[in-house]
């Protein structure tokens, strides 16, 4: 039987996560059933004992977990990043890896690994492309050693057995250092939860929605400005924002600021199924992210079988079929922006888009990644 550790700085107990977190916990939860699987993670309401394995639920499936260092989002001290309390305390608990594959699911901590097990098989998963965030990004602390994120980047690339890479032209670029370099969706949706239910009527008025972390990359105040100037073209619509983050408030007073508290509605954060239970009730979804890889908030809508109006990020060019299931904007004007959403109330939702994506489908795919890594060969 072969062992996987996830090697990744989230708390599985406490809630799902978001963005890598939630497919490090995917790949956990739906790993062919015959593998064992465990995680190495932090702690994040200070319940569990560092440095020691214990048993959890994840999902259906029981696995090992170790936390190394305690998180506590409420009560840290911000000169500290969380990037380098997770690899203190890998390095200071060292936790026996024996035989199995690694992965890691950040270049620093592909490279912490591939030091501290040099043994140890690595399978290094690389969400995006660094020409694309490094300019942009304000929640990674290597915006201020780009060149150390490189370096870090190659060397870990390098020792690992397989490098499984989300983006086409940072598969180019890798595959100068290493030959073991794969490309994998590495996102998905749910079908179980979001897809295309006939019996869900479509809104007279149409209603427009907006879902994810309410944070600097996604840019929901750009997504604002573009239903305020929707509502300027004398689009009659409504629209919802769903999620959390630290630009809530700034979002609350722009809208106001927008007069459009009549129209938009800021739902908060919203579990999976109420998510799918507002994209049916919806004529198109807005993304506004200025980097991504492949977001899986734009899947699970395009999944529903709703039209998707983007900025052209990451790899949603191999999701969204222009003029078909949504457009693509190749840049982030709002007036360009609301054009390309006003011809997106024209596409008809329905099961036919829905189909266009089904290769993202999350069995599918996560099937697809464990072929790749038990493909991988040693690289020494």
């Amino acid at each position: 039987m072969k062992h996987h550790i996830v090697v990744h700085q989230f708390d599985p107990t406490v809630h799902a996560g978001a963005g890598i977190s939630l497919i490090a916990r995917d790949l956990i939860e739906h790993a062919p059933a015959e593998a064992e699987v465990s995680l190495i993670g932090v702690d994040a309401d200070g319940t569990l004992e560092i440095g020691r394995w214990q048993e959890i639920t994840i999902g259906q499936r029981t696995v090992r977990f170790m936390p190394v260092a305690r998180l506590d989002n409420r009560n840290q001290d911000r000169r500290i990043p969380h990037s380098v309390r997770f690899l203190s305390g890998l390095a200071r608990h060292r936790p026996h890896l024996g035989r199995a594959t690694v992965h890691a699911h950040r270049v620093e901590v592909g490279t912490a690994l591939a030091l501290l097990h040099p043994h140890a098989s690595l399978i290094q998963f690389i969400h995006g492309d660094a020409s694309e965030f490094l300019p942009v990004s304000a929640e990674t602390f290597w915006r201020f050693a780009p060149r150390g994120y490189l370096l870090s980047e190659r060397f870990a690339v390098q020792r690992a057995a397989r490098a499984i890479v989300v983006n086409t032209r940072a598969v180019t670029r890798l595959r100068r250092y290493s030959p073991r370099v794969a490309h994998s969706k590495l996102s998905w949706f749910d079908s179980s939860i979001f897809h295309w239910d006939g019996t869900t009527p479509r809104p007279a008025v149409p209603r427009i929605g907006w879902s994810g972390r309410i944070e600097p990359p996604k840019d929901p105040l750009l997504a604002v400005e573009v239903l305020s100037r929707l509502r300027d073209r004398g689009v009659d619509y409504t629209a919802w924002i769903g999620g959390q983050g630290t630009l809530e408030q700034d979002v609350r007073a722009a809208v106001e600021r927008h007069a459009l508290a009549d129209r938009v509605e800021l739902k908060g954060l919203l579990r999976p199924e109420q998510v799918a239970d507002e994209l049916r009730g919806s004529s198109a979804f807005l993304m506004t992210s200025s980097w991504e890889g492949m977001p899986r908030g734009a899947l699970e809508a395009l999944g529903t079988g709703l039209p998707l109006v983007t900025t052209n990020v990451g790899e949603l060019r191999a999701a969204v079929q222009h003029g078909v299931n949504g457009f693509l904007s190749e840049s982030r004007d709002p007036d360009e922006l609301a054009s390309l959403l006003q011809a997106s109330l024209a596409l008809t939702p329905g099961p036919e888009l829905a189909q266009l994506v089904q290769d993202f489908e999350l069995h599918r795919v996560i099937e697809e990644i464990y072929d790749l890594i038990d493909g991988a060969a040693p690289p020494h």
